[in-house]
């Protein structure tokens, strides 16, 4: 009678463990899918910010191919110039397609694997950060 009860205190002791490490590992996972669903809304954040720019990059762009274009006399340098506006512009342009094409941003449900799937959210806002850089560059070196 004494080994059982020992045994059933044992029991209850290993079982209350148990259920402790699951709940730590559910709340683990609950700060996780959090932090996750940020990482998923900053991304998407700096892709709304910057998306409605590219109407003005855009515009930028035919302007400086509008004045290489003109019979007005430019300097060799001032050529040069413009023509690497115009590609730090279309460098811009490409990194936004790239990143909308290459982003594949999923909601927190569609993955299993949270530790993965953070890891994934933080390369893509590092990509959409480095994304708006260089639009907010090209569109600051392209006003004439």
């Amino acid at each position: 009678m004494k080994n059982y009860i020992k045994s059933l205190f044992l029991a209850l002791i290993v079982l209350s463990g148990c259920g402790k490490s699951t709940n730590e590992s559910s709340g683990s996972n609950d700060s996780l899918q959090v932090a996750s669903k940020a990482l998923y809304s900053h991304a998407m954040d700096i892709h709304d910010e910057v998306m409605p720019k590219m109407d003005e990059l855009y515009r930028l762009k035919q302007n400086l191919k509008d004045t290489l274009a003109s019979p007005a006399s430019l300097s060799p340098e001032t050529k040069a110039d413009f023509e690497a506006r115009i590609h730090l512009i279309d460098s811009a342009e490409k990194s936004m397609m790239d990143w909308m094409h290459d982003n594949r941003l999923r909601p927190i449900q569609d993955t299993t694997d949270l530790n993965a799937y953070q890891q994934y959210m933080k390369g893509k806002v590092e990509a959409a950060e480095k994304m708006k850089s260089l639009m907010l560059e090209a569109i600051a070196k392209a006003k004439i």
